[in-house]
């Protein structure tokens, strides 16, 4: 399992902060074992797949859902096979961070997928 990089594509030194932005380069191939990224509940990923069969990313809570409450949800993404090209939603601390802040995620296939970790939390 690898920790993946985020991204912060807002400028901390432009003026005003965050005018700037950056160019979102190349992307991380995933491991067969799963990776991770630091989560501060503001980051999303940007999931892409060039297979002909789709793909699924799998991001599960790690705290346990509280009695008589909702169940948190586990996420199943399925990237569209070929040019499929997705974005995520960001993920609450609290319930999917682990002990080092990070939430862990797994993969059905790995093959021609790319990830991205974008955090939307500026500079």
């Amino acid at each position: 399992m690898a920790v993946l990089a985020v991204i912060k594509p807002y400028a901390a030194t432009a003026s005003p902060p965050g005018a700037g932005c950056i160019a979102l380069g190349a992307g991380t191939t995933p491991l067969i074992g799963g990776d991770s990224f630091p989560n501060d509940g503001r980051t999303i990923l940007r999931l892409t797949n060039a297979n002909a069969a789709t793909r699924t990313v799998t991001i599960a809570p790690v705290t346990a859902s509280p009695a008589n409450y909702v169940t948190y949800k586990t996420w199943a993404f399925v990237i569209p096979i070929n040019t499929g090209d997705l974005v995520t939603r960001t993920f609450e601390t609290s319930i999917y961070n682990n002990a080092s802040g990070e939430v862990a995620m797994t993969y059905d296939a790995v093959a021609q997928v790319t990830i991205w970790c974008i955090s939307a939390n500026g500079g």
